[in-house]
């Protein structure tokens, strides 16, 4: 009709013309503020606490031994074993619906704890004699002396001298029992050589690694322990199924615990 007005062509309306649609997305972050998105709150870790004279003694044992042949060392410590009862974690093939079958279900029982310590020692692949403390006695020096230095760590470090020669030597940390004055006469006879160890340095010797190399064969068993005698024997077992190559993979390991904590300025390290 001539008199009603008409929309120009070029003008006409599309549904999709009138509203501009915007759709939020997420990309993950990069390279570049990945940072702060590292910095959620987690569990601090567990480790000796190290003021500023025993980060400096930290970083001069790292300067000072650097080259040293670390296989002929006689690595040494205490370690205490505890079993609450618990087991190591046990894997089944099953279905959904048989969750609750006897054969697929782990049993637990009420059990008393077993805690025993030993001391023990390994240079280079050969491993050392494993030594029970009395549990109802502290350890001292007279103790020390006759149950563990006399009758096993002096022959066992003996005897790793006629074998590799007398660059071998002794690493103790700095308990006060390991060094009664009633030692240095036996220290001269034998000639023995101990390595300046720097205190709170645990993460520095791979015997601790190796403790929990032993604590973790023993919780990867599907059976409780029924006695402290039964508990005893597996651990004896497990620190005997200890073979030359576990022993050397946690030795090598001494470059890089050198080189971490000299980079951490005498700190903490991952071990």
């Amino acid at each position: 009709m001539s008199g009603s007005p008409s929309r120009p062509a070029s003008t006409a309306a599309r549904p999709c013309d009138a509203i501009e649609i915007r759709i939020p997305t997420w990309t993950p972050p990069d390279a570049t503020n990945a940072r702060k998105w590292r910095n959620f709150r987690r569990k601090a870790r567990k480790k000796p606490g190290l003021k500023p004279h025993h980060k400096a003694m930290r970083r001069r044992f790292c300067r000072e031994e650097k080259g040293r042949n670390w296989d002929l060392v006689c690595w040494s410590d205490e370690v205490h074993f505890h079993s609450d009862g618990k087991v190591g974690n046990v894997t089944v093939s099953r279905r959904v619906s048989e969750e609750f079958n006897s054969e697929c279900t782990q049993p637990t029982y009420k059990v008393v704890g077993y805690s025993v310590s030993y001391w023990g020692c390994f240079c280079g692949p050969n491993r050392g004699p494993l030594v029970i403390l009395d549990a109802k006695a502290n350890i001292n020096s007279e103790r020390f002396m006759a149950e563990v230095f006399i009758p096993h760590f002096l022959p066992f470090y003996l005897r790793m001298r006629q074998k590799y020669g007398p660059d071998v030597i002794l690493q103790q940390d700095n308990a006060s029992y390991y060094f009664p004055k009633e030692r240095r006469a036996w220290d001269a006879a034998a000639d023995l050589q101990q390595l300046n160890w720097p205190s709170q340095s645990p993460d520095l010797s791979p015997i601790k690694n190796l403790w929990a190399e032993v604590k973790r064969r023993i919780r990867n068993r599907r059976h409780h322990f029924k006695s402290r005698d039964e508990f005893k024997v597996a651990v004896l077992k497990a620190w005997e199924s200890l073979d030359r190559e576990v022993l050397l993979k946690y030795v090598r390991t001494m470059p890089d615990r050198l080189y971490l904590c000299k980079k951490n300025g005498g700190g903490s390290i991952k071990y």
